[in-house]
């Protein structure tokens, strides 16, 4: 096959000789491999029909690789709203964290190191994020140099300016930044509980929650997810303590007071993947790199719910690709944690709503375990395209959950996503901005955006184009390939747009099929998908055939074997016929279902979320008690937000249980969960 562009083809080979770099050279149409070294981790780049294949060194199974991966420049198209960071003039490469976490106080305080590169010769000033950080000096290659904030913005915090010298106007240099996180809750990406708030009553609990665009009130930084550095770190935390952080632990020194906790990751990473927890910790190993940590007294409880993650990390890997980075451990947090999981590389965060006590949610797990490639290895450029984050995720979470427990399992998910989907957009309006793909950023805080939007309609998406062009069969290869194509650096939908109708037309899709795709209207246009991927919905019809008999004879004799998932389907099919006119649900008849399944009793936090919310709506007010009981004792917000809301408008008791309920326990709540259901009540 002749090749295409010979000068690109000559520089790029000439490049790789004056690095050291190794090069393999694929043809697409018979995968016939020219060149090639085993065990390489590859970075793809397209040239016509030929692609070049860019070879990092080997890694070890207990390590990243030692050499750093292949950095992704930012394409010049890249635009961030939400970041007042100048990162098209310099960039910053690495962090170097060395930080004292003071209990007592609040704070972190210490020093951030970064290692810039300039990108436009001539640049003045390096513009950083921050949110309510002070400052106490600043040096560039150790001298020190003027700097000032910018106008103070609710949502986007401040712009840090540092003036550069002359002679660091090109090439790389160090920005040393001394620095204190502001005290307690005005740190929006830290979360300090006292001793009664977590599960062993003995001692305090901190953690952080980076995602969207809180790591800028943690550290001075580009807080852009096109932005991807490495970072290591030294935090002195009290003794006894543990400190965690999203990055491998390299070293422990410990003195009669304290605790110096070492890290380093070597895989570039964007801001809002930074995390830092530090509490009464234990660990309990579940797998050959896996081990779950969480406080001492709910440690084996956590060890025998995740007791599978090998199994989802395998899936994964059949079909993503390589796991780069080293282990994959968990850490159960207090209840406050806002979030069912957070994807922080080398040490998942997770709630302690996942503990069923028969490992019926930790399938979770498999949807944190998918991040490892797409949103960590392959991140969106913007916060506009985060569905390119989550959509892809729960893409391919669906078909770890096919590996693992069989097609059935997968397609009830697929279906009751579809649910959520239809109720996210209910709840925006058919046509909110917030119900498109491609979200306008434009003075948005992301945080009000975040929806199941970009994850089930993002993942719709992907079914449909795998069902165009012919089945998992042809579009897993393209998974794999599209890991290659964009790992270690970003992604736009329109930058996708074309590497997917290449790789497909070289794939032996016509363009005639191809162009049958509506780009714009599955991209641009609010509402529901214009198509309903076809997906396995056995188990589903019979969950809905069920919900029919109850409603018509009060009774069903065919779910004595269903899961977990058949009896939120269940509860979510009773929920939904609340949007019809005129339908109403007796007092007796919900009696009658909670003493057939005891839904009121059960450990499974997602079905006492629908329950409650089952009966509120159908104004049964005997359940809440048990809804305020839920919303005391966990965080979460997919649960908390939906039922104060609920409770705020089913009555004048319900909302003086909703306002009540809120303003006594809030400050239980993570300063994120504060905001939104403070918004949702209108307080």
């Amino acid at each position: 096959m002749p090749i295409s562009k010979p000068v690109k083809v000559l520089a790029v080979l000439a490049c790789a000789v004056a690095t050291g770099t190794l090069i393999a050279l694929v043809l697409h149409k018979r995968q016939k491999v020219i060149s090639k070294r085993a065990k390489c981790k590859f970075i793809l780049q397209k040239y016509s029909k030929c692609s070049f294949v860019v070879a990092l060194p080997p890694s070890t199974t207990k390590a990243v690789s030692q050499s750093r991966p292949v950095r992704v420049p930012i394409r010049k198209e890249v635009r961030e709203p939400t970041s007042y960071a100048n990162f098209h003039d310099c960039v910053i490469q690495h962090v170097s964290l060395d930080l004292f976490v003071d209990l007592s106080r609040k704070v972190l305080s210490g020093s951030v190191t970064l290692i810039v590169q300039v990108k436009k010769a001539g640049v003045v000033k390096l513009i950083l994020d921050t949110n309510s950080i002070a400052v106490t000096s600043v040096t560039v290659n150790k001298i020190s140099v003027p700097y000032s904030f910018g106008p103070p913005h609710e949502v986007f915090g401040s712009a840090l300016a540092i003036e550069l010298p002359e002679d660091c106007r090109s090439g790389d240099f160090n920005v040393d930044i001394q620095y204190e996180t502001a005290p307690g809750e005005k740190c929006s990406a830290l979360q300090w509980l006292p001793p009664e708030q977590t599960a062993g009553k003995d001692h305090p609990f901190v953690f952080t929650q980076c995602q969207a665009i809180h790591c800028r009130s943690l550290l001075p930084c580009q807080d852009a997810p096109c932005v991807k550095f490495t970072y290591d770190a030294r935090i002195r935390v009290p003794v006894p303590l543990v400190a965690l952080m999203s990055a491998m632990q390299t070293g422990i020194k410990t003195d009669d007071q304290s605790t110096v906790f070492s890290f380093k990751q070597d895989v570039p990473m964007s801001s809002y993947l930074v995390a830092l927890a530090v509490g009464n910790l234990e660990s309990r190993d579940i797998g050959p790199r896996s081990r779950v940590w969480s406080e001492p007294s709910v440690v084996d409880f956590a060890a025998y719910e995740f007791a599978e993650t090998e199994k989802f990390l395998g899936a994964a890997e059949d079909i993503c690709g390589e796991y780069v980075w080293g282990r994959y451990d968990l850490l159960m947090l207090p209840p406050s944690f806002p979030y069912g999981g957070m994807e922080n590389p080398c040490l998942t965060f997770v709630t302690p709503t996942l503990l069923a006590g028969d490992r019926s949610l930790a399938n979770v797990v498999a949807h944190e375990v998918a991040h490892s490639w797409s949103g960590n290895l392959v991140t969106n450029a913007t916060w506009s395209d985060f569905w390119m984050n989550e959509g892809f995720t729960v893409f391919i979470e669906r078909k770890i959950i096919e590996r693992v427990y069989g097609i059935k399992a997968a397609g009830l998910k697929s279906a009751l996503g579809w649910t959520h989907l239809q109720d996210a957009i209910c709840h925006f309006g058919h046509l909110h901005e917030f119900t498109k793909l491609h979200i306008d950023m434009n003075d948005v805080d992301p945080d009000d955006s975040f929806s199941s939007v970009p994850y089930e309609k993002g993942c719709a998406f992907l079914t449909y184009l795998q069902d165009l062009v012919g089945g998992a069969s042809q579009f897993e290869p393209f998974l794999k390939a599209h890991v290659l194509r964009f790992q270690y650096g970003t992604v736009s939908w329109d930058q996708w747009k074309l590497f997917f109708e290449q790789y497909f037309i070289e794939h032996d899709v016509s363009e005639e099929k191809l162009a049958t795709i509506d780009w714009d209207a599955w991209i641009h246009s609010p509402g529901m998908p214009p198509v309903k991927p076809s997906v396995d919905t056995q188990l589903y019809d019979a969950t809905v055939m069920a919900v029919e008999s109850w409603l018509e004879k009060g009774s069903c004799k065919m779910e004595d074997n269903w899961n977990s998932d058949q009896k939120v389907v269940f509860l979510d099919q009773l929920i939904e016929k609340f949007t019809q006119p005129g339908f109403k649900m007796d007092a007796s008849l919900l009696h009658k279902i909670d003493e057939r399944y005891q839904f009121s009793k059960t450990k499974n936090s997602e079905i006492i979320f629908n329950w409650c919310t089952l009966c509120i709506r159908a104004h049964h007010e005997d359940v809440f008690e048990l809804t305020v009981k839920f919303l005391v004792d966990q965080g979460r917000m997919k649960f908390v937000r939906p039922l104060f809301r609920d409770l705020f408008k089913c009555s004048e008791n319900g909302k003086a249980v909703a306002l009540g309920t809120f303003n006594k326990y809030k400050s239980q709540y993570h300063a994120i969960a504060q905001k939104m259901i403070a918004r949702d009540l209108n307080v």
